[in-house]
């Protein structure tokens, strides 16, 4: 027999939000950008990949769209069924690494508000969620500066400035936010 979290008794001491069950359908869309967390969430998605019943569909933004195609199959085979139940939970994080090929406007015409996949989740009680994260902007600049700007100066200080303060570019996450692939001007 399989265990799983779900057939383990959970002690009542436990934060009201761990006694919760999971979803028995949920698709979860992360933004990654530059220096927002993304790889240490990858490795958070990884292991609820392996322990809680939740799917990583990571770093392909090619595929998303097909990736939304192939969602929307099962729901509306369930749907046809009247009652939206699915044979199997439905628990899927995707991961959406920025790419030159791929841009976020076409992940939210496929997933966003409005969407086919939306409105088919949404009548089976399936919650389709994209997000991303937001640094507080002084943690965000020494991340980026660390990252990669650093070794920079050394070897060209004329280039690069001589410090975190010298080479601060205005607005670096809002930037990198609104087109994740012009990060380059701050590289």
């Amino acid at each position: 027999e399989i265990v799983t979290r779900m057939s383990l008794p959970l002690p009542m001491s436990v934060a009201p939000f761990l006694r919760s069950p999971l979803p028995s359908c949920s698709i979860l869309l992360d933004r990654h950008t530059h220096k927002n967390a993304g790889s240490t969430m990858r490795s958070i998605y990884r292991d609820n990949d392996l322990q809680d019943d939740w799917v990583l569909w990571g770093y392909n933004p090619a595929s998303m769209a097909e990736a939304s195609l192939s969602l929307l199959h099962p729901l509306l085979e369930a749907r046809r069924g009247g009652n939206c139940t699915l044979r199997t939970p439905l628990r899927l994080v995707m991961e959406h690494h920025y790419s030159r090929t791929a841009d976020w406007d076409a992940v939210v015409a496929r997933y966003g508000p409005h969407t086919p996949l939306q409105r088919v989740a949404g009548g089976c009680g399936c919650r389709v969620v994209l997000f991303t994260r937001v640094r507080e902007p002084l943690d965000y600049y020494v991340s980026f500066y660390r990252w990669t700007v650093w070794w920079r100066q050394r070897e060209n200080a004329t280039t690069h400035g001589r410090g975190l303060f010298e080479w601060a570019p205005r607005n670096l996450q809002s930037a990198i936010l609104l087109s994740p692939m012009s990060s380059g001007w701050a590289e």
